[in-house]
């Protein structure tokens, strides 16, 4: 499908490059905010602003989700861990990291881990890439590889019984958390049994 022009809900209208081909469309179901992944280089502003949608929308509601957030990260953290990866984040991610330095949900166990957690773990990983997400003391994670040579373009996976992208989009994958959780109908593992059908070999 080409497109060359698109709604992005209440955010108004983002003009796509010509011959811009959309190969994924989410939709941010409680602020109905529309985006698009395309294969062309990623939009910065288009990035932080959905983002910020969700910050809003965890700030707003944080006493429904049964969610403590850590204290934000200073823009000296961020550039500690850059260095550490020895690649820069994605503006979206780093935004969501100076709003707050990750979270716990009691409920399921699940964590968004703190930078400097990660860093002492990046030894562990494939150069560009760490585990952002962990649920039950990290019996189950999902991992952001970062495209060195564009670092808004990055895919976020999870890394349990077998290994599957899920999302370009740290947004989505927030959303699809705070909704439902990590069990829900239409959580993460609904994500990942939805994945699975979807690669699934006819």
């Amino acid at each position: 499908m080409v497109c060359r022009k698109i709604g992005i809900g209440r955010c108004g209208n983002k003009r796509l490059p010509p011959g811009s081909r959309v190969i994924g469309v989410a939709k941010i179901t409680r602020n109905w905010l529309l985006f698009v992944i395309f294969n062309c280089q990623p939009d910065k502003q288009l990035l932080i602003m959905i983002i910020k949608e969700i910050i809003k929308q965890l700030s707003t509601n944080l006493s429904s989700y049964d969610i403590t957030l850590y204290p934000p990260a200073s823009e000296q953290t961020l550039l500690n861990f850059e260095q550490k990866l020895n690649c820069p984040l994605p503006d979206d991610i780093k935004t969501f990291y100076l709003f707050c330095n990750g979270f716990e949900s009691a409920e399921d166990l699940f964590r968004i881990i703190p930078l400097e957690e990660i860093t002492d773990r990046l030894a562990e990983y494939e150069p560009n890439s760490f585990t952002f997400a962990e649920y039950l003391i990290y019996c189950d994670t999902w991992e952001i590889e970062i495209n060195p040579s564009n670092p808004n373009e990055y895919w976020i996976s999870n890394q349990g019984t077998a290994s599957r992208l899920l999302t370009k989009s740290l947004a989505e994958f927030l959303d699809r958390f705070l909704a439902k959780g990590v069990f829900g109908d239409g959580g993460l593992y609904t994500w990942h049994d939805e994945i699975d059908i979807r690669n699934k070999p006819q």
